[in-house]
């Protein structure tokens, strides 16, 4: 991935769609999950990545960004007795 040039002093912007395309290009190809899966699971947690990585305000790095979703999804997700669907939703967005 090539970094989108930087201002002076300021870290340059992430593409998070190129990003997480490249993520499930990846776990596609490297037979870790089917598309199926992917359809599933991963899809509908990536675009809740991408609308909190947009903000506001808005995410600089992956370590903001999974702090960003944690506060964000941490009621809802955890509605589950268990937690279960929050702990699925972490696991499926940690490797982007």
């Amino acid at each position: 991935m090539s970094p989108i040039p930087a201002a002076a002093g300021r870290p340059a912007a992430v593409d998070w769609p190129g990003l997480i395309r490249r993520y499930q290009q990846h776990k596609l190809r490297s037979g870790e999950i089917k598309e199926s899966t992917w359809e599933r699971l991963y899809k509908p947690r990536m675009a809740l990545l991408l609308t909190t990585a947009k903000g506001p305000p808005a995410v600089r790095d992956a370590k903001h960004l999974l702090e960003a979703q944690a506060d964000h999804c941490a009621n809802a997700l955890a509605a589950a007795p268990d937690g279960s669907r929050f702990s699925t939703h972490q696991r499926c967005c940690a490797g982007v």
